[in-house]
């Protein structure tokens, strides 16, 4: 079966500058309410505002701090992105979409929400509880063998990159080593 198109289903994503703002009122909220005197309250103040350099090196690296579970996966804890959900709809790429990726989303806006047909033998919503055997039944009992279908080879060129220092600079690094 084919995967969804549209990537992982992830939870809430904060940013570093995100955690740090929601840190320091909840931090300036309880000084607040304790009432700290003004000393004490300048020296925390000003002993966490000295980390606000670090920000600037890491305002767009960020923290997933909620993952998305669910209701089938409450007590395994396994968070949606792993989850495998087979496509109900096939549909062929075209040359376009192969050209241009928006032509894909467009393709499939098209299907789900403005009548758009599935391939044929594409699969509709189904019944968890079905197996494999009647799930194969019903996708080719809809398919029709189309009649004056050509095909089109597309000759692809082998593209060719010189690794030389300028691309190792860019592309040569590792992430782990």
């Amino acid at each position: 079966m084919k995967q969804a198109v549209g990537g992982v289903k992830g939870g809430e994503l904060s940013t570093w500058a995100d955690l740090y703002t929601e840190v320091y009122q909840d931090a300036f909220y309880l000084w607040q309410r304790i009432n700290m005197s003004d000393p004490d309250y300048a020296n925390q103040k000003r002993t966490f505002l000295d980390h606000r350099e670090y920000i600037g090196y890491t305002a767009t690296a960020g923290a997933n701090i909620r993952d998305v579970i669910q209701k089938d996966h409450i007590d395994d804890g396994l968070a949606a992105q792993f989850v495998r959900e087979d496509a109900d709809c096939r549909l062929f790429y075209t040359k376009d979409m192969i050209v241009d990726v928006e032509n894909v989303w467009k393709k499939a806006v098209d299907v789900t929400w403005e009548g758009g047909k599935c391939v044929n033998g594409g699969l509709s919503k189904r019944d968890a509880s079905n197996d494999k055997r009647e799930r194969r039944k019903t996708a080719s009992a809809g398919a029709k063998p189309s009649v004056g279908l050509k095909t089109k080879r597309v000759n692809v060129e082998e593209e060719t990159v010189e690794k030389n220092a300028a691309w190792r600079i860019v592309h040569g690094r590792k992430a782990f080593e």
